[in-house]
């Protein structure tokens, strides 16, 4: 199911609150796969960086190099001029990763005017795969256009910075030295190998590693390190995330109410993903003020699991609508 185009509307400082409960600020993805087709932006590559993904990734495979992706605003930017200046332009930064990495620009100016359909289309899904919410943004990816870390830089020094960005490949190499290793084991063995790989990626690209993800429940189906739940949770939470928040903004609770259940019918989460699925019902049923819909929902919820973070939430939730009841 895809959610439909959001609108840039100011929301109720109730509606952000509740929305932070249950829902991670960064957009969810439109679609699980990556964008296949290339990204020509109107701005002149500076030093050796690349316009177009699709052709970096190309150059990767052929260099045996690295994908460093840098989401950024040319106009109206502090930081990302600020990075340029201080990381990106500086020597030991040019001297050092062009080594390892093929380097991309994405350019998102707020006036895309100048742009075609098919361009701001294609730029924006690029945003949401690799899952960037502001700028600059830097993301690492293996030639395949595969992610495993992702930077920011805000409030960071510089020196600090350029530390952490030539340590990042290694992650990559630890990721698929375990991944390769695991292949030749089974059963907990292979599941704990596959963990140690997947663990050198950032948790907020674990969705784009499915395969791995059904190996190690495959091999552990007792989920013994509880890995495959946690995933589970993030699927479902960026999943409904970007299903209902447009019904959040047009205040359409009984639709949240009636997709978060048909979400649930057809996905069947367990455990804490359920639980998270079910906030956003006690949620919606809280914001139309069926306080007494809402109070049996959360209690469903709790049941599950009274010591997770979405209990803990529905609790909350509780406890302000009986002083709601009482004023």
């Amino acid at each position: 199911m895809t959610a439909p185009m959001l609108k840039k509307v100011n929301l109720t400082a109730k509606y952000k609150l509740l929305i932070m409960l249950c829902a991670s600020p960064v957009m969810a993805l439109e679609a699980q796969d990556a964008p296949k087709e290339s990204v020509k932006k109107e701005v002149a590559p500076s030093n050796n960086w690349h316009t177009d993904l699709t052709e970096a990734k190309k150059v990767a495979k052929a260099e045996g190099k690295d994908i460093l992706i840098k989401f950024t605003r040319s106009k109206g930017c502090g930081w990302c001029i600020k990075l340029e200046k201080e990381v990106l332009s500086q020597d030991s930064f040019k001297e050092v990763i062009p080594k390892d990495y093929v380097m991309v620009v994405l350019d998102y100016p707020r006036d895309t005017s100048h742009w075609t359909e098919e361009v701001k289309m294609q730029n924006e899904k690029l945003r949401k795969y690799y899952r960037v919410s502001h700028f600059p943004y830097l993301v690492f990816a293996d030639a395949d256009g595969l992610p495993y870390e992702r930077i920011k830089y805000r409030n960071r020094k510089a020196d600090e910075y350029m530390k952490e960005v030539t340590k990042v490949r290694s992650k990559r190499k630890r990721r698929d030295s375990a991944f390769k290793a695991a292949k030749k084991l089974e059963g907990e063995k292979k599941a704990r190998l596959l963990e140690k790989g997947l663990v050198e990626v950032s948790r907020k690209y674990y969705r784009y590693y499915p395969d791995v993800i059904e190996a190690i429940d495959k091999a552990d189906p007792s989920d013994a390190s509880g890995l495959v739940a946690k995933v589970q949770v993030d699927q479902t939470k960026f999943e409904l995330e970007d299903i209902l928040r447009q019904f959040y903004v047009e205040r359409d609770f009984n639709r949240v109410i009636s997709t978060v259940d048909t979400y649930i019918s057809t996905n069947k989460p367990k455990g804490e993903a359920l639980q998270v699925a079910l906030l956003y019902k006690v949620q919606a049923h809280y914001l139309a003020k069926n306080y007494e819909d809402a109070k049996v929902v959360a209690d469903e919820l709790t049941s599950i699991n009274e010591a997770s973070r979405s209990a803990s939430h529905a609790k909350s939730l509780k406890k302000r609508m009986a002083r709601l009841e009482v004023e």
